[in-house]
């Protein structure tokens, strides 16, 4: 597996995987530095030039929150292969057999995993301007907003990992605590 070639649109970029790997992972590292280089500023204190250490907290963690969730994104636009191994376990086939039943399966999931990439790569951003903006401004309403847009999507997604019994499930759990953390600053301060 880790020497098939990357194809887009069925066009071969003559790209192994871990070599595709490679270059998304310094991609996504400059773009998550270049990002928080130029939203952290905002979050040092309120627009009133006021400091409140809890609304700064809230804003923190749900900033980081969404830089995750931004990064979520990139890797599900860049790296995520078609199928995972914890994909074939859950359907109880092996590669080969999904490949002849399913031909053109990979660069169909391929295609459903960069839209996906696409909406938590947005969903992430959006996250970090409101913390780093309304939230750190101490705007409950934003707060309530972040509330629902992370329950329809990191927390949806952590259920449904639990649910499948993913490898990820972990992981995932923490940026939902990041997430509650945040929420729960928010209200008390």
């Amino acid at each position: 597996m880790t020497g098939r070639r990357a194809s887009f649109q069925g066009a071969s970029f003559g790209l192994t995987r871990p070599t595709i790997f490679r270059r998304a992972s310094l991609v996504a590292i400059i773009a998550v530095v270049v990002l928080w280089a130029g939203v952290a500023p905002a979050f040092a204190q309120g627009g009133d030039g006021s400091d409140n250490g809890g609304t700064l907290l809230a804003a923190w963690l749900l900033g980081l929150e969404g830089l995750v969730l931004a990064g979520m994104g990139i890797f599900f636009i860049f790296v995520r292969p078609a199928l995972l191994p914890e994909d074939l376990h859950f359907l109880q086939q092996q590669e080969k057999e999904i490949d002849t039943a399913v031909p053109r399966l990979h660069p169909w999931l391929r295609h459903v995993f960069v839209v996906l990439g696409g909406h938590a790569l947005s969903a992430g951003l959006l996250t970090i301007f409101v913390a780093a903006t309304a939230v750190r401004n101490g705007d409950q309403t934003a707060v309530a907003v972040l509330a629902a847009a992370g329950g329809g999507s990191v927390a949806l997604m952590t259920a449904v990992n639990f649910s499948i019994r993913s490898q990820f499930r972990w992981l995932l759990l923490v940026v939902v605590g990041l997430w509650l953390a945040g929420l729960i600053a928010a209200l008390l301060s």
